[in-house]
């Protein structure tokens, strides 16, 4: 899946952009389990519902973008920027961001011509070495100075801006080719003691209700386990889960 990102200054004064962006998503397993372990004592507990905060099938997990994105509107009519690439996310077998809400959070900043010029000479020197006939690394002189010894050469740039953000949420039913496909969540009855620590998760058996339980993989009924997700919801999500 591709992103794009597409701006303009209605008052064309801006003509240099820095992009960055932020991702979080909700996961949901493939199994609701009202029982939870406890690995000090080994002890089954039947306790937990979509009410409680500890319940394992909604979590959230975050990722964020390691470098920035840059635009440059002199050559564009009007200093219009139509459908810049962002961001591209593919599908993985374990990736869980398209198994319930996504959302792409663009953050974007206003820079100067001297700003635009060293982050893309960054960028060309990360992107463009290492190689045997590799480009030579392009001289980067930013706006921070040694005051102590003026000779010193420091590499680096501060700028001000302000950030202009735009969400986009996305729900599994509009991706379905981007649907997070767990992998076979079969019973694997086991004794407890021997298997949980291996990974296995524990979910009650159909409508045999009691103490019955069987086991299965952790990743079908425990949403922790997903890209580090946990109970962290932002603040600005859309739903009331737990």
């Amino acid at each position: 899946m591709q992103f794009y990102l597409s701006t303009h200054d209605p008052d064309q004064g801006t003509e240099y952009y820095l992009w960055k962006y932020d991702e979080n998503w909700e996961v949901r397993v493939q199994y609701y389990t009202t029982l939870r372990y406890d690995p000090v004592t080994k002890q089954i507990f039947d306790d937990m519902t979509l009410e409680t905060s500890h319940n394992t099938y909604y979590c959230w997990a975050k990722d964020y973008s390691k470098g920035y994105v840059l635009g440059n509107a002199t050559q564009q009519a009007g200093g219009r920027i139509v459908n810049a690439p962002l961001y591209r996310v593919s599908r993985t077998m374990y990736d869980s961001r398209f198994s319930y809400l996504y959302c792409l959070t663009a953050k974007q900043y206003a820079i100067s011509k001297e700003a635009y010029l060293y982050f893309e000479n960054v960028r060309k020197n990360s992107e463009s070495t290492g190689g045997l006939f590799s480009p030579i690394p392009v001289e980067m002189d930013g706006n921070i100075h040694c005051v102590t010894n003026p000779e010193e050469r420091i590499i680096g740039y501060i700028i001000a801006a302000d950030e202009s953000i735009k969400r986009v949420f996305i729900n599994m039913e509009d991706t379905p080719d981007m649907i997070y496909h767990p992998e076979d969540c079969t019973e694997i009855p086991q004794a407890l003691e021997n298997r949980y620590p291996y990974g296995l998760g524990v979910w009650k058996k159909g409508d045999l209700g009691g103490s019955a339980y069987d086991f299965t993989d952790r990743r079908c009924v425990d949403c922790f386990v997903h890209n580090n997700a946990n109970k962290d919801k932002p603040e600005y999500w859309p739903n009331d889960h737990k």
